[in-house]
């Protein structure tokens, strides 16, 4: 059983690039958020902005996955409209939060990872140990290896006695 679990969503392949590379840094269980929905081209971006504004929470589907199973969880989401993305936000709002510590982790075409921490914060009623906010031109460019390392070095101070096999600069 993996003690760290991410779970994401990934319209355009940022935020599932940057769970697998966390996933190796961390020895990770990596869960897929998926929809039935297509979200491809203009028009998926469209609806995928306006999901966000109104704060939707379409049908998605996952593995059986139990918070309270992982002694961490990641959550990993796309910014949309400066927002959580939906598929996220169902999710979220699908799980029981209370048993397991969180980090946050966002893609984003320019800004909005602090607002979408906030919103994540707020869903799940608990703080998170770590977050990350990068950007979609660096995720492209393979320029977040400092930030992963940072985002992982912090996770690892959380508690000395949880012990990760970190990989940096893998």
């Amino acid at each position: 059983m993996y003690e760290t679990a991410i779970a994401y969503f990934s319209r355009t392949g940022h935020t599932k690039r940057v769970a697998e590379l966390l996933a190796k840094r961390l020895d990770a269980r990596i869960i897929a958020v998926v929809e039935t929905v297509n979200r491809r081209g203009i028009f998926g971006y469209l609806r995928s902005a306006i999901e966000a504004l109104r704060h939707s929470k379409p049908e998605v589907i996952h593995e059986n996955f139990q918070p309270e199973r992982h002694r961490l969880v990641l959550i990993g989401t796309p910014v949309w409209a400066g927002r959580t993305s939906s598929p996220i936000r169902a999710f979220v709002h699908s799980q029981d939060w209370s048993r397991c510590e969180l980090a946050f982790y966002c893609t984003m075409g320019g800004s909005g990872g602090d607002r979408v921490f906030e919103e994540l914060q707020q869903m799940t009623g608990r703080k998170p140990i770590a977050t990350l906010a990068l950007t979609d031109a660096d995720v492209d460019a393979g320029q977040i290896d400092q930030q992963l390392d940072g985002f992982c070095t912090a996770i690892q101070a959380w508690v000395p006695k949880f012990e990760f096999s970190v990989a940096l600069n893998d």
